[in-house]
């Protein structure tokens, strides 16, 4: 009986994982008439590829990406080391300011380049448009670049460090008695073995930030591919989302080239299976004077306060111009916020569940590792639209209050929009449920039946609750990340009700209000303490994952 219901877990599980999948690969060709018949057809692929605008902005994302996401690689690998070559307190240390530097979401970090640029430009008080007269749209790049750059490097940086604690003292024990250099053991020995890991952490930042709508479309920059598909879904007419659909599969097929590069350069993880070290590495400073130690510190000082001065200014800037913000303003956004948030963890731990107790994990996360949160949301649509052509309504889910219209996303979108954003944030969930599975099961089973309980029984009094509470941890971080952060819902949820904080903000025009810069602070803060939970876990290796919402 455990065997068939687990098999079942599994069989949902998958299913709600190629539900999107299965949209953007029929949406794009799918074209039915009035009377409801259908045929493949490749119009919309053809209007979408021949569209030399459309070709622009791809152009422009793949260069925005590849320049934020190398430099980010570059820069990460080496605060990574940095990192990892402190000791005790100064390194615990360190490791929550990269923690907070990876929670900042390239959205919000692009509202607080918008609040800093009159500062750095010098001219604070100039008016409306003075920002725009004196950088040009080169500023505008360059803000998109950084908001970017902060994200990939943070992410690269812990995986760099964590990878750096995986390799064994005594593996490079050989290279350090023949009386290598630091480089040399770097280049022979150290890197080889991080590479992979660095790798793959690239390849994740690079599928978020490819087609991520909410930096490019709170600095104006409209010739982007994220920037064009929210365009396309907030069109007055529903017949526009074949566009979108193929502008998402555009961008998912450029995100799973760019992946099996990567991987490909990376090569197999040598360190997957190895036990954790007795001690560090050797490190760029561990064994280097006071001068390398403190061009250590200032190099990383310098790119802290690159990634967190966005930051900053969104927190300082909370309640805008006007002064404190009304409570019933924010009472609605952060209400409906909290709701799509519990509902997506609930259904993303119950999807994890049985996919983390075997090998399906690995194969799940990956899959969703590939498919960017924006062609996640957009594949779903495309789900709905041709179910429903070929049905000739949108589908019903018997048994749900008001399900008729649960998953039709211009009615009542919450069931869509929990979907969808549970399936983002599914590494992350998988990987708590694994951690929650490592229970020492056999002592408490013996303890049990010593008292006289059945096996079932003993399992179910014992390490449910024990299990559970293991999860809570993970469930909160994804809740908090899956309640603030911009994608699948900027797309899943076109009326005000259900919608999450970031997909407020990019509907809200206007920085200055308080209530957008309230809610960006509020939905900045929810990332930052989202990622500090899920990164703060123990020493325990999963997947490679960044911080997709």
């Amino acid at each position: 009986m455990i065997r068939i219901s687990r098999g079942l877990g599994v069989l949902l599980a998958v299913s709600l994982i190629l539900g999107p999948l299965v949209g953007l690969a029929t949406g794009p060709v799918a074209e039915f008439g009035p009377s409801g018949g259908g045929r493949v057809s490749v119009v919309p692929w053809g209007l979408t590829l021949s569209d030399p605008f459309v070709l622009t902005c791809a152009r422009n994302s793949v260069a925005a990406a590849v320049g934020s996401v190398g430099l980010g690689t570059v820069v990460g690998v080496s605060i990574g080391r940095v990192v990892r070559a402190g000791v005790g307190r100064r390194r615990g240390a360190a490791m929550v300011l990269v923690r907070l530097a990876a929670g900042c979401h390239p959205g919000f970090s692009a509202v607080g380049v918008v609040l800093l640029a009159p500062i750095v430009l010098g001219i604070a008080g100039d008016g409306p448009g003075a920002v725009d007269r004196r950088g040009g749209e080169a500023w505008r790049w360059f803000g998109l670049v950084l908001s970017q750059f902060g994200f990939a490097s943070a992410w690269v940086a812990w995986w760099t460090a964590r990878g750096l604690g995986r390799i064994r003292g005594d593996w490079l024990l050989v290279s350090a008695f023949s009386g290598a250099s630091r480089g040399r053991i770097w280049r022979s020995s150290t890197w080889p073995l991080v590479r992979p890991t660095v790798a793959r952490a690239a390849a994740s930042a690079f599928a978020v930030v490819l087609i991520e709508p909410g930096a490019p479309i709170i600095l104006g920059l409209r010739r982007t591919l994220g920037a064009q598909v929210v365009a396309s879904t907030w069109m007055s007419s529903r017949l526009d989302w074949p566009r979108a659909v193929a502008l998402a599969c555009l961008g998912l097929l450029l995100a799973g080239l760019a992946r099996s590069v990567l991987v490909r350069w990376g090569g197999p993880d040598a360190l997957g299976t190895s036990d954790p070290p007795d001690r560090p590495p050797p490190g760029p400073v561990d064994r280097g004077g006071r001068l390398l130690r403190a061009a250590a510190a200032a190099w990383f000082g310098a790119w802290l306060l690159v990634c967190l001065a966005p930051a900053l200014a969104v927190f300082g800037s909370i309640g805008g111009s006007g002064g404190a913000v009304p409570i019933r303003d924010l009472a609605l956004p952060v209400g409906c916020s909290a709701a799509l948030g519990a509902a997506a963890s609930v259904l993303a731990m119950l999807t994890a569940w049985p996919l983390s107790s075997g090998r399906w994990a690995r194969s799940a996360s990956a899959v969703v590792e590939v498919m960017p949160p924006l062609a996640i949301g957009l594949g779903l649509i495309g789900l709905v639209e041709v179910v429903g052509a070929v049905s000739g309504s949108i589908p019903v889910p018997t048994g749900i209050p008001g399900g008729g219209r649960g998953f039709d996303p211009h009615r009542a979108p919450w069931l869509l929009a929990s979907w969808g954003t549970a399936v983002a944030l599914l590494p992350w969930a998988i990987e708590g449920a694994r951690k929650a599975r490592r229970v020492e099961a056999g002592a408490l089973q013996d303890l049990a039946r010593l008292r006289g309980d059945r096996r079932s029984r003993s399992r179910t009094l014992l390490l449910a609750p024990i299990r559970i509470r293991r999860c809570a941890r993970a469930a909160l971080g994804v809740a908090l990340l899956a309640a603030s952060g911009p994608s699948p819902g900027v797309v899943l949820v076109p009326m005000e009700a259900f919608r999450p904080i970031g997909a407020w903000i990019l509907r809200e025009p206007g920085l200055g209000s308080g209530t957008v810069t309230s809610l960006a602070a509020a939905g900045l803060a929810c990332q930052m303490l989202g990622v500090l939970l899920l990164l703060g876990s123990g020493r325990d290796e999963g997947t490679i994952s960044v911080s997709r919402g």
